[in-house]
């Protein structure tokens, strides 16, 4: 399958879930990225809000929240098609924003050498840490410019063979699914 033939397939799969379905896979994501040592040693955590049936971060941003570490979350900037971390002290700050996606209505910028871990979303991953997103390349942009470990969180189905990764986009260092914890070849 090509790249567009995956990102229909993952998005039909996901759709597919049932709402009992995506909380239980998602509470199970959450569980063991919390026992991974990138969560647990991470001082600023980067969560993605998420959409359109992705796994389910409310949980994640909370529980960080509960244990004191900073909690920063993407801004879409439509015009460059790039994402602008910004820090957040509660999800009361979250309103719609960019593609419906929920963003901080007053941006508060965070430095991208700050930040200890990046959750990042996507519509397919392989295990070498080969990832396919909406196709716009907001996260490979953004990505390529940050150190800290990356992780994806996806439900088990969206794990392929391959998803025919190109030089720009960048690897995922790690996967969490329902089911396992992938470290990126």
């Amino acid at each position: 399958m090509n790249k567009d033939a995956i990102r229909a397939a993952m998005k039909q799969k996901r759709r597919g879930l049932t709402e009992q379905e995506r909380q239980c896979k998602s509470a199970a994501i959450g569980e063991r990225l919390f026992r991974t040592a990138q969560y647990r040693h991470a001082r600023t955590v980067m969560v993605y809000l998420s959409a359109f049936g992705e796994v389910e971060t409310t949980g994640i941003m909370e529980h960080a929240f509960a244990a004191g570490k900073k909690v920063v979350v993407p801004v879409s900037i439509r015009e460059s098609h790039t994402i602008r971390p910004s820090y957040i002290a509660s999800a009361a700050e979250l309103a719609p924003g960019a593609y419906g996606i929920p963003e901080p209505a007053v941006i508060a910028p965070a430095h991208m050498d700050a930040l200890d871990l990046i959750l990042v979303p996507g519509l397919a991953f392989d295990r070498r840490g080969g990832r396919i997103g909406f196709g716009k390349g907001y996260y490979d942009r953004f990505l390529e410019q940050v150190r800290a470990p990356k992780i994806a969180l996806a439900y088990s189905f969206q794990i392929v063979s391959d998803v025919h990764a190109q030089a720009h986009d960048v690897k995922m260092d790690y996967i969490i699914t329902e089911g396992e914890l992938v470290c990126c070849e």
